[in-house]
């Protein structure tokens, strides 16, 4: 069974890779904050089951987004020993896994010549023509898959990038909005993680929050795309909204400082 490709039960396995990506960095603030043994044994189980899930989706692209989101995160947490620990379990992955896995992954430093590749540097040049005709409001969801989808050499209902997706769906206007909204959130919850790092014990949720967001965006611009697909846009923007929540309440929690003055605590804002 680990030499097949989990089956496209979830709008694609592509789709359900990018999906998994995102919980990745939660589970492990989770992790990180939790003091409970119990659900630090519970949260790595489950780390443990969909790590497996995105291993088996055979979903290269989100393969190499995983390892980023994860480097990413433990500069955020400032935990360089993890490092260590997810090289070795990097090498033990590769010494375990099937000859298919590991040829599907070395095909990556190969990827001119590699089919899904070269289908979407051929498809990316259509998707910005398309674009430059109708800059401003584009042609609506799913306008790629009613105009180039059918074309010879083109395998997809869509650009394969979310970038293009919105743009080819909503005009470059509305990519813009897009984009200026996701980076005001991604950045302020960022900004209040480097300032308070081991200050609070829902720092290392917030980061992985945020890193989740940015996981699941990095996944879209090669495989799942949430323009697309109904089921990850939804849990794209139920995630965003969450990481901006968290972040309100973290910097909520942060403004009060406890004072002692004699032998009562006071609540002020800093």
């Amino acid at each position: 069974l680990a030499s097949e490709r989990m089956g496209a039960y979830w709008e694609g396995s592509n789709t359900l890779a990018a999906f998994l990506v995102s919980v990745v960095p939660v589970a492990l603030g989770f992790v990180v904050s939790s003091n409970s043994f119990q659900q630090i044994i519970t949260i790595v189980l489950a780390l443990g089951f969909q790590v497996g899930a995105i291993v088996l989706t055979y979903t290269r692209g989100v393969w190499f987004t995983l390892a980023l989101t994860l480097i990413a995160l433990t500069v955020e947490l400032r935990r360089i020993r993890w490092v260590v620990i997810g090289l070795v379990l990097v090498t033990v992955v590769i010494m375990v896994a099937p000859s298919q896995m590991v040829d599907r992954a070395a095909s990556m430093a190969s990827f001119n010549s590699e089919r899904s590749m070269t289908n979407r540097l051929h498809m990316w040049p259509y998707a910005i023509e398309l674009i430059e005709r109708r800059p401003l409001t584009g042609y609506g969801f799913g306008g790629f898959n009613k105009l180039y989808s059918m074309m010879p050499g083109i395998m997809s209902v869509h650009a394969h990038n979310f970038m293009f997706d919105y743009a080819l769906a909503i005009g470059i206007p509305g990519l813009i909005l897009v984009l200026l909204m996701i980076g005001y959130v991604l950045l302020r919850g960022l900004r209040v993680v480097f300032r308070n790092v081991g200050r609070s014990p829902d720092i290392p949720i917030l980061a992985g929050l945020v890193t989740g967001c940015a996981g699941m965006l990095c996944a879209g611009l090669i495989d799942g795309s949430i323009p697309v697909w109904p089921v990850l846009a939804h849990s794209f923007w139920f995630l965003l909204a969450i990481t901006f929540a968290w972040t309100r309440v973290v910097e909520s929690d942060l403004s009060y400082v406890v004072i002692l003055d004699d032998d009562d605590i006071v609540a002020s804002q800093s």
